[in-house]
């Protein structure tokens, strides 16, 4: 299979085994299944001979669809939730054609710079996840710690994916932005707002303390500034 013809048919296996999955509500395994046999057969033809050496991209792209999952299911709009599998299914063509660009490119003069591309795919899905995890900590009961160990964990594993590369952040800077991740999402834990706020403010978290740019201090202050204002909105609106 090319390439090519990846970035068409995985997202409509995508599209297909979520709809019907909606439709009969049954054997959530088999979908599971057939979804990361869907990812496993597409990094292959997407990576060629690179499909061993490149495991933590695959891992991520595997977490990524797991939240995805979730937080469908934790959806009770039926409208939102059809609209929004339409729209991943789109949004996974982009990320087929953007590994294809890059394993195909990555030994030329100029590469695709997939990552910065995919950095948005990847905050999305932390709001996901992160919208999700809250909201099973309250509906399921499901032990607090756990939910944000796995949440810094997972946080962990995609920003090292993104960031491995570029020589201003090493290890210790990273374990330090974790940390306090993992307060930032113990705190929202502790105050009264909604699931889909709790995951807005720990994706503005997330993308705060690991976008590059934010480094140049010309631009230092209108970060801080939009980032505050926009915690600040939020907490307002779901206190009020």
């Amino acid at each position: 299979m090319s390439r090519y013809l990846v970035i068409f048919i995985s997202p409509l296996l995508y599209l297909l085994s979520f709809l019907s999955f909606f439709y009969y509500t049954r054997y959530p395994f088999i979908l599971i299944i057939v979804s990361v046999l869907n990812i496993l057969v597409s990094w292959h033809f997407a990576t060629r001979a690179s499909f061993w050496q490149s495991k933590l991209p695959l891992l991520s792209l595997i977490l990524a669809y797991a939240a995805q999952f979730i937080f469908l299911i934790l959806l009770i709009s039926g409208p939102v939730r059809y609209g929004l599998t339409f729209l991943l299914a789109f949004i996974w063509a982009v990320v087929w054609w953007l590994l294809g660009r890059h394993y195909l490119d990555r030994d030329r003069p100029v590469a695709v710079d997939y990552l910065s591309s995919l950095k948005f795919f990847y905050y999305l899905n932390f709001w996901f996840l992160a919208s999700s995890f809250y909201a099973l900590i309250v509906l399921i009961r499901w032990p607090a710690w756990l939910a944000i160990c796995l949440l810094g964990l997972i946080a962990g594993i995609w920003f090292y994916h993104i960031f491995r590369g570029e020589d201003q952040k090493d290890w210790r800077q990273s374990l330090v932005i974790l940390l306090i991740l993992v307060q930032v999402f113990w705190a929202l834990y502790l105050i009264p707002i909604s699931f889909f706020v709790s995951g807005t403010v720990a994706t503005l978290w997330i993308f705060f303390l690991t976008d590059k740019n934010i480094a140049n201090f010309r631009y230092f202050p209108w970060y801080v500034a939009i980032f505050l204002f926009s915690i600040l909105v939020l907490l307002f609106t779901s206190l009020v």
